[in-house]
């Protein structure tokens, strides 16, 4: 699961080269489907084609929050992080909205982190 954050297209585009499902929101999760979902069995343009937020609405069509399948990684976006790989700099981040809880996997400091360290 993922923010549509340019910085982070280098980590969407290594899980769709490794045949992971990514969901990436839509702007401010402003709609009732507010996730794109990209999987790579079904794209016709490169993995980092595709994960770019400029391009990902025309390849990639939205799902409901009930249509998610669970999550092994969220992708997040921070101004810092600590030694330990915890954000700081934007605050804490508690764990997925209310909504979203049971489909992500517990919050883990810097669990991102040592995902895209050990692809």
């Amino acid at each position: 699961m993922a923010v549509p954050d340019k910085a982070q297209l280098p980590v969407w585009a290594r899980a769709l080269e490794d045949c992971e499902l990514v969901y990436m929101a839509v702007p401010k999760l402003a709609t009732l489907t507010p996730f794109h979902l990209l999987d790579p069995g079904a794209l016709d343009i490169s993995p980092l084609e595709a994960a770019a937020s400029r391009v990902v609405a025309t390849v990639a069509p939205t799902v409901e929050i009930d249509a998610l399948r669970p999550v092994d990684v969220v992708v997040l976006g921070s101004a810092a992080v600590n030694r330990d790989g915890a954000r700081i700099g934007k605050g804490d981040f508690p764990g997925p909205p209310r909504r979203l809880q049971g489909r992500c996997p517990p919050c883990s400091a810097g669990r991102a982190n040592r995902w895209k360290a050990n692809r």
